[in-house]
C-alpha cells in the first residue's frame, strides 16, 4: 500500500478530491465508477458503487 503523504490514506484523499467535484457531471460519475472498481473489496466499496448509479441518474447529457 503507498504511504500516505499527508496523513490521509490514498483512498480517502481520492474520496475528498471526488467530493470536490462539481456534482452531476459525467466525470464525477466516472470517478465514483472507478472509484467503486477500485475499491471493490473494500467496505466502502458498494457505497461507492451505489453513489456512482445514483450520480448518473442524475446527470444530464452534455454535463
Amino acid at each position: 500500500m503507498a504511504t500516505p503523504v499527508d496523513g490521509r490514506p490514498p483512498l480517502q484523499r481520492a474520496l475528498d478530491a471526488t467530493a470536490a467535484m462539481k456534482p452531476g457531471t459525467w466525470e464525477s460519475v466516472e470517478t465514483l465508477a472507478v472509484l467503486a472498481i477500485e475499491a471493490k473489496d473494500l467496505p466502502d466499496g458498494p457505497r461507492l458503487l451505489a453513489s456512482a448509479h445514483t450520480a448518473a441518474d442524475g446527470a444530464k447529457p452534455g454535463t
